[in-house]
């Protein structure tokens, strides 16, 4: 035993380390980019099969082992031709990333996420004193391409117009949800059906918006804006919490917090004001 540990630490080197750290980063960014995408779900099925030769060639399977040594040759092409969108989102965020947008590209990023964040809250502003109900999902880290794709694809540059136009109550695309990416300035989908939360404990007054923005609350990190078209209140949720009566300062503040902040190298706001989904509330909205 003793040589054997011997034997080990002679092979550690610092270069080791090192490599051990970088290829750990870059498996944990790929199960970030792909997670709640179709393409996890095509990772798992490989990986399966990725087990399943070993198998068969200790139970002596001739004609599975041959099947699945040709197939292999083919996985590389078979996950770029699969896993495409979720490739392209990689790459775009590696370019949007502080590292690659630091000095100079830094402040024209975040010049470019201060408009977004403004032009948002200007829309919200104007449904919360219209009384118009709204959904938007500003994405993070989890991706939504699945939720994107039981809507409409518009992978359209953020404008007040446009949200206005989407959340106008005669627009077919109204009663669903908008996703937005505001780090790209995008609106990748609207009409978008969220999941619905099946908790019991939320206010009353809390109707199909409210509940699917605590759904995907609960699927993913995105920060949901819900205006209730009953009061014009504002409610903001996001990992597993909801904030009922968002004043725009506060929701301002909190979107200034997630989405600049980390390009100037400051912490991020917690949600500590946030209400647990285990408590019972009262009927605030």
């Amino acid at each position: 035993m003793r040589e054997f540990l011997v034997a080990i630490q002679s092979h550690i080197t610092l270069i080791t380390i090192i490599e051990i750290v970088i290829l750990t980063f870059f498996f944990y960014q790929i199960q970030k980019w792909i997670a709640g995408t179709q393409a996890e779900k095509v990772i798992k099925g490989l990986v399966v099969l990725l087990f399943l030769l070993p198998v068969s060639d200790f139970f002596g399977l001739t004609t599975l082992s041959y099947l699945l040594r040709n197939m292999y040759t083919w996985i590389f092409f078979i996950i770029i031709v699969v896993c495409q969108p979720e490739l392209r989102t990689a790459l775009e965020q590696i370019g949007n990333s502080s590292l690659i947008n630091g000095g100079l590209f830094r402040n024209s990023t975040i010049r470019k996420i201060e408009d977004t964040i403004n032009t948002v809250v200007s829309a919200v502003e104007i449904f919360a004193n219209t009384d118009t109900g709204a959904l938007i999902v500003c994405t993070k880290g989890v991706g939504l391409k699945d939720i994107e794709e039981s809507g409409t694809i518009l992978d359209a540059q953020v404008s007040l117009n446009l949200i206005l136009n989407i959340f106008f109550d005669k627009s077919p695309l109204h009663d669903g949800a908008v996703i937005i990416d505001i780090d790209k300035n995008l609106i990748e989908a609207a009409g978008c059906v969220l999941p619905l939360t099946e908790r019991k404990n939320l206010p009353t007054v809390f109707g199909t918006r409210h509940r699917a923005g605590i759904g995907i609350a609960e699927k993913s990190d995105a920060l949901t804006i819900i205006v209730s078209e009953e009061t014009g209140n504002i409610t903001l949720t996001q990992n597993k919490m909801y904030r009922p009566e968002v004043s725009l300062e506060e929701l301002k503040k909190e979107l200034y917090s997630q989405f600049v902040k980390p390009y100037e190298n400051e912490p991020t706001f917690t949600f500590k004001s946030f209400k647990n989904l285990n408590k019972n509330t009262g009927n605030n909205e």
